[in-house]
């Protein structure tokens, strides 16, 4: 779709080969990009030159450009969209001659190195096994980064022209948060029970009656009031209790059965 327009590409080093360079060319695309030395297709005489402070070489193959330029470190690059020349740019430290294919570069590519710079101030979810988990964090953080520069442009001029990356990060995390908490929500207010024995059986009611462990060797028996209710367990065998009272001398479940059995003695 794209193809045969004459459209510039400008890429970095990661992706950039004189090969790709002349596939674009050949559909039409013109690219600017820098490029690492090793690869295929460089010029071998560009790979070690020694260059002064600001010094160029070109080295050119039809409308394939490579460059080597001095900066504070040695520049590469391939064009098919520059010229082998130089121009004059105002520095600093005075006026320095810099060759046509960087000046387009750091035109035109500055804003995707400007984003990385940007999206590397606050990184987020740190180093995984996983790759598609370092994937995720890197979309979600780049996406920040884009959100946080068009509320900048939707909301300039604004009295929060100086709203920085950091502050948003925080709005944003506050308003995504609203009112979750990570600590354990109380449950619904627990139904009052219903005592299974009249308020008046105390222990002045049934003076000696305690719940106690049964002592015998097997240690369990079937509970009384569960045979005469005739509770039975889902397999058909009769409820086993542990427990017994101390001075009834029968098996009784703790939890309901001893309270309800003296219960029941009671009103007779």
């Amino acid at each position: 779709m794209y193809h045969h327009m004459w459209h510039i590409l400008y890429f970095d080093n990661f992706f950039s080969s004189t090969r790709l360079a002349l596939d674009l060319l050949s559909q039409r695309t013109l690219c600017c990009s820098t490029v690492r030395t090793n690869r295929i297709g460089f010029p071998t005489e560009l790979r070690n030159v020694r260059l002064r402070d600001n010094q160029s070489e070109f080295r050119q193959f039809g409308k394939l450009v490579a460059t080597s330029w001095q900066d504070k470190r040695t520049v590469n690059t391939l064009s098919t969209s520059a010229q082998p020349q130089t121009t004059t740019a105002r520095r600093r430290q005075g006026e320095v001659t810099i060759p046509e294919s960087v000046v387009q570069y750091n035109k035109f590519m500055g804003g995707v190195d400007l984003s990385d710079q940007l999206a590397t101030y606050y990184p987020l979810g740190g180093k995984h096994y996983k790759y598609w988990k370092s994937i995720f964090w890197a979309i979600l953080n780049r996406a920040i980064c884009n959100a946080w520069i068009l509320f900048k442009i939707a909301n300039t001029p604004s009295p929060r022209q100086r709203y920085r990356q950091y502050q948003f990060r925080l709005d944003l995390s506050t308003q995504l948060v609203g009112g979750f908490s990570g600590r354990k929500r109380p449950g619904p207010t627990p139904a009052v029970r219903t005592p299974l024995c009249p308020a008046s059986i105390s222990a002045e009611n049934f003076p000696g009656h305690e719940c106690v462990r049964l002592d015998t060797k097997r240690g369990w028996k079937t509970c009384v009031l569960c045979i005469t209710e005739k509770k039975r367990t889902p397999s058909g065998r009769g409820i086993q209790t542990s427990s017994m009272c101390s001075k009834c001398k029968v098996a009784l479940c703790k939890v309901s059965c001893f309270a309800k059995y003296h219960a029941l003695q009671l009103q007779k």
